[in-house]
């Protein structure tokens, strides 16, 4: 098990981070992932936002 913690500033850095790490994770072979979200903001728009970006990286696959 690998663990890697992103720090989310603004959507683009956001973005660009889950493409390398997506890269990362298609080239050494890793095809399991856990995403958890931790955030002093609670506003629901943001939090979604980011979300959704990690699902556009990493979407859901159903085995």
């Amino acid at each position: 098990m690998k663990q890697f913690e992103l720090e989310y500033h603004d959507p683009e850095t956001f973005a660009g981070e889950l493409a390398a790490l997506r890269q990362r994770c298609d080239h050494t072979g890793l095809d399991a992932n856990l995403f958890q979200i931790y955030s002093e903001v609670l506003d629901v728009e943001i939090l979604r936002g980011v979300s959704d970006t990690i699902g556009l990286f990493f979407p859901i696959r159903h085995i």
